[in-house]
């Protein structure tokens, strides 16, 4: 059964001086059953308690406070306006546009999540002004980039593109934020690309087939209620056997037996000429 539609976000973009009221839309509904509540040794729920980690004493909720690490184990208390300085305006009303760029430019594998651009169906008129912004962006191939805070919480760049799907916006992270991963030179290799394309084409019937979600089904949810069901009828559930480390094989090489071992298919005898 398909989750109910979360709406992540209410508000406008500005356009032209104009607002365009949009709601962004989740596009994944996280399995939130896949987990456990921890219990004590006695199997009875257990309750989390706030502990001053110097003194041991038991802090109530409504008397904690916030604060900034200013070294190892040093904390400073952040008073109350400073922390009301820190998130007032929260939660964006009406995004403003930061830069209109091509949508080219931007790395959207680095997005944080995405979210699908509707218009407001609350406001009246939304729909027309949201497929204007729609057909501009997708006809011009650019991307509206702007900053939104969409549930009081931390701010994020947003990057909204068109496609012949829809309006679709993603999260993106801050220069700050990005890892300096290491680089890997990719090698254009012809010979690896045409044994490739062998393989595939034995090992796959039709190649034309679009992918299908609904082939797959979560294969720790079926062992989640496989222990579960083996559990409640007291049956023994054994823990599986780690997996044995492998070292990395060599592809080419097993690309090119595999095409060698397949059995070449049979001409066809030639019929006998009449006598």
């Amino acid at each position: 059964m398909a989750a109910r539609p979360y709406r992540a976000w209410k508000g406008a973009i500005e356009f032209a001086g104009f607002p365009v009221n949009v709601s962004f839309y989740s596009r994944v509904s996280p399995d939130k059953g896949a987990g456990f509540r921890q219990l004590s040794p006695d199997g009875n729920p257990v309750a989390q308690k706030l502990v001053d980690s110097v003194t041991g004493d038991e802090v109530a909720r409504a008397d904690l406070r916030k604060g900034h690490e200013v070294g190892k184990d040093r904390y400073v208390p952040m008073s109350n306006e400073a922390i009301e300085q820190i998130e007032s305006g929260v939660k964006t009303e009406v995004a403003t546009p930061a830069q209109i760029v091509p949508a080219a430019s931007i790395d959207w594998t680095l997005a944080l999540d995405h979210y699908e651009v509707q218009p407001d169906k609350d406001v009246p008129g939304s729909g027309q002004s949201a497929n204007i912004i729609w057909n501009g962006l997708k006809a011009n191939g650019l991307a509206y980039v702007t900053q939104v805070s969409m549930r009081g919480s931390l701010d994020r760049i947003v990057a909204i593109r068109a496609d012949e799907h829809g309006l679709w916006a993603a999260l993106l992270p801050y220069e700050h934020e990005l890892y300096a991963n290491p680089s890997v030179e990719w090698t254009e290799d012809s010979k690896a690309a045409d044994l490739f394309a062998q393989v595939v084409t034995t090992a796959y019937d039709d190649l034309s087939q679009e992918f299908d979600r609904a082939a797959f089904a979560s294969e720790y949810l079926e062992r989640r209620q496989k222990a579960i069901d083996a559990v409640l009828a007291g049956q023994p559930v054994e823990a599986a056997a780690p997996a044995p480390k492998t070292e990395a094989p060599d592809l080419m090489a097993l690309m090119q037996a595999s095409i060698q071992a397949k059995p070449k298919a049979k001409k066809p005898a030639k019929a006998k000429a009449a006598a």
